[in-house]
């Protein structure tokens, strides 16, 4: 981000996080500019740092910079978010359908191995996406259970949901 500085006087700059970087640390009076950079959070917390600004050797500006933890999870078309699904479609010739929407602010894929009797679409994407669930219907004399996983590519923060398809 960069912040145009018009100051009367000199300044400093600093920052209270180490994952939070400058272009420069000081300049003279009048019209200058400062870039702030900071380091992907690689957390599912958010976290909260401030840029210093010092003006004359008096005045402090505090800027505050927060920065959103890797969020991923699902909501329904409800808008009511949820970790387990149960499929009741059983013994007949219709598949189960199970749309939602998977919210995230990061790039994620689908990282289990489906079995046959599942199939998601889409496997992956960038941020918010509505994703399909099909379910075969279940002929066997067993329920059946499976954990689909979601996940970011670079963090290993995870949203992981129980699917359950009584016989």
């Amino acid at each position: 981000y960069r912040i145009e500085i018009n100051s009367e006087a000199p300044w400093t700059a600093a920052t209270s996080q180490s994952w939070l970087s400058l272009d420069t640390l000081f300049s003279d009076a009048g019209i200058s500019s400062l870039v702030v950079t900071a380091l992907p959070n690689a957390s599912a917390n958010d976290r909260k740092g401030y840029v210093y600004l010092y003006i004359g050797g008096t005045e402090r500006i505090e800027i505050p910079v927060h920065q959103k933890g890797i969020s991923i999870s699902f909501e329904s078309d409800e808008g009511a978010d949820f970790d387990r699904v149960t499929f009741y479609w059983m013994k007949n010739d219709d598949d189960g359908i199970f749309n939602f929407k998977l919210k995230s602010n990061v790039p994620w894929c689908l990282t289990s191995v489906l079995p046959e009797w599942i199939d998601v679409s889409p496997k992956s994407g960038n941020g918010d996406c509505m994703v399909t669930i099909a379910l075969q219907s279940n002929n066997t004399p067993d329920d059946r259970d499976f954990e689909l996983c979601f996940g970011d590519a670079l963090y290993g923060v995870n949203a992981k949901m129980q699917i359950c398809n009584p016989s």
